[in-house]
């Protein structure tokens, strides 16, 4: 049986997907705390923060690899 998603990968997404998620709801938070909702912001911030992460997490495991 073949694998369709690698434990490397489930690792990097789940990983970036909680930390895109917490930041995401942190922008949301602070905008409505501050008394500027910015409708959809806290979904900009998850996204960017998801692929930011998961190429961050993906090159430092390529780095480990690599020794």
């Amino acid at each position: 049986m073949k694998k369709t998603l690698s434990l490397r990968s489930a690792v990097i997404a789940g990983v970036s997907l909680a930390a895109g998620s917490t930041a995401g709801t942190t922008a949301e938070t602070i905008s409505t705390v501050t008394g500027h909702p910015l409708h959809g912001a806290g979904h900009v911030v998850v996204a960017a923060v998801t692929l930011w992460f998961a190429e961050k997490l993906d090159r430092v495991i390529d780095d480990e690899d690599g020794c």
